[in-house]
């Protein structure tokens, strides 16, 4: 079964399902999830003292049951404790907690520090570099805004500690959601989160900052998660998406694709969205490129298994006419992906024009042909296949009507129900998105990849999957992963570099691992198991 995600306000839904559909309370799920988080604990603690922070919310509980776990196993444990703003009490289930864990303050191997000011705040960072583990149960992922007061003090102070951190949940300061960060955030070694995957832990920068993940059930059965749209892309995932190659197909059977792309000022957008296609398994690939540019890229030799086709051109790019042959030839495929290195000539954009009144099933859309799409989006109303487009972050923002700095999985799914497309918001964390409101988070990918060419490589693939699987939203989504995966490929060995062609060249390494489901095995442990990169 896929890895579910969750936003902030779907991990607070299943907190609610859990205690109103399968009859658990407040207290088992705190109890779950802090002796989850101490058997984690014990493990990377290695032989010496942990303290803990806590908070005063619900994350703050599961600290304390850490704790007191952790405590009751032998281990020395310093507890610290998060003044609470004037007037508040903490969580009901937090204050339980508490007052069990006051009750054995006796014990040795129990240290409660209250701290409501800097002193008191210096002398739990005393206690944290003096141990071999920090604990985060600072804030949870209810928390907005930046931190402030005593919890921003006690991420600094956690920050400084020089030890290893775990995180309980998201690593304090995290937005849940992803997206930028609005304050102070804990750097951690290692983040134990609970029910479902957060969001906020697969796209930067949150991705960077919540070190190795582990995911504990604490016993909250699948039905209370079941409202939760989002899953993890993951290499197990991918391998249930992409059809079986059978051993008598031939290449009639593998999907015919139509390319559009190119310049005379950018020919290489068009070899390398010609390459993705062919790298991907497209039994066919015919590229159409602008006359003015067909000598110079049917001369380079680059293509040598790809029909390429004139279309007549002006000043270098495309002139915006579409001839019957042409259009004939168009309409005999399965996908069509326009856009890599087009322009953004009058001439250009009367062929997008023409090409949306004409496309077959799937349409693929990226680069110039996005530009022209954000100037005029109700060519999306009237188009009658399945879009795909495959924005990154500035065609995004072009593709929507107001800038903003919300989360990319909200930014994803809002253009994909503007357009009525499947979206794939290329970056860090790859988003794809489909109007019903799904969504999936790639978990593969590197920076190395941001380098120019990638983008036309995952337009060529794109068609490829999309010309041979009926389902959009699954094709986008395997040819999202595939090329994240090419790319940690290509970048094996510490490389300070690579190319778009290098991503290109990993694909089918990258397709049979997936086909196979090759990866490394997560660890995994009573109460909770590691999420792990393929690469």
């Amino acid at each position: 079964m896929p890895h579910r995600i969750a936003d902030r306000i779907g991990a607070g839904k299943i907190d609610r399902s859990a205690l109103q559909l399968c009859s658990l309370t407040g207290l088992q799920l705190m109890e779950g999830a802090g002796a989850a988080s101490a058997c984690l604990a014990d493990e990377l603690a290695g032989p010496g003292a942990v303290t803990a922070f806590c908070g005063n919310g619900k994350n703050g509980g599961d600290g304390l049951v850490a704790a007191r776990h952790l405590m009751c196993s032998g281990r020395k444990v310093t507890v610290v404790l998060l003044g609470r703003p004037e007037g508040k009490e903490p969580a009901s289930d937090t204050k339980v907690n508490l007052m069990a864990l006051l009750k054995s303050v006796e014990s040795g191997a129990l240290t409660v520090l209250e701290v409501n000011d800097p002193a008191g705040m210096a002398q739990a960072l005393f206690a944290a570099t003096g141990s071999s583990l920090v604990i985060d149960a600072v804030l949870g992922t209810g928390a907005k805004g930046a931190p402030e007061g005593l919890a921003s003090d006690a991420i600094t102070a956690i920050n400084s500690s020089g030890v290893k951190v775990l995180s309980l949940d998201m690593p304090s300061g995290c937005p849940a959601d992803g997206g930028p960060l609005p304050g102070i955030a804990v750097r951690a070694y290692a983040t134990i989160t609970f029910a479902a995957l957060k969001a906020g832990l697969f796209s930067e920068p949150g991705a960077s900052l919540a070190g190795r993940i582990f995911l504990a059930p604490i016993g909250i059965p699948d039905i209370a998660a079941s409202h939760l749209t989002g899953e993890l892309l993951d290499l197990e995932l991918a391998g249930g998406l992409l059809p079986e190659r059978q051993s008598w197909a031939h290449k009639g059977d593998l999907g015919k694709v139509g390319l559009i792309a190119g310049s005379v000022n950018m020919p290489g957008a068009a070899v390398l969205a010609a390459k993705g296609a062919l790298k991907g398994g497209a039994g066919l690939c015919e590229l159409f490129v602008p006359e003015e540019a067909y000598a110079p890229i049917l001369g380079s030799g680059m293509l040598a298994e790809t029909m390429v086709r004139p279309l007549p051109s002006k000043e270098g790019e495309f002139s915006g006419e579409l001839p019957d042959d042409a259009a004939k030839v168009l309409l005999s495929k399965d996908a069509i992906a326009i856009g890599p290195g087009i322009g953004r000539s009058p001439g250009a954009g009367e062929l997008v024009r023409k090409v949306m009144k004409l496309a077959p099933r799937k349409l693929i859309m990226d680069a110039d042909a996005l530009w022209f799409l954000a100037k005029e989006p109700e060519l999306a109303q009237g188009f009658a296949g399945d879009l795909l487009l495959t924005p990154h972050g500035g065609e995004l923002e072009r593709l929507l009507p107001e800038p903003s700095s919300d989360a990319r999985i909200v930014r994803a799914r809002e253009c994909s129900a503007l357009y009525g497309a499947c979206v794939a918001f290329k970056g860090p964390g790859t988003v794809v998105a489909e109007p019903s409101g799904r969504f999936r988070i790639v978990h593969a990918g590197n920076s190395l990849m941001a380098t120019p060419g990638s983008g036309d490589v995952l337009t060529g693939l794109s068609a490829a999957y999309a010309a041979r699987m009926d389902d959009a939203f699954d094709a986008l989504s395997a040819a999202a992963y595939v090329h994240s995966l090419a790319g940690d490929l290509a970048a094996r060995g510490g490389v300070a570099s690579i190319l778009a062609g290098d991503i290109a060249a990993s694909l089918p390494e990258a397709a049979s691992m997936v086909a196979t489901r090759r990866q490394a095995p997560g660890r995994c442990r009573t109460g909770y198991s590691e999420i792990t990169r393929a690469v």
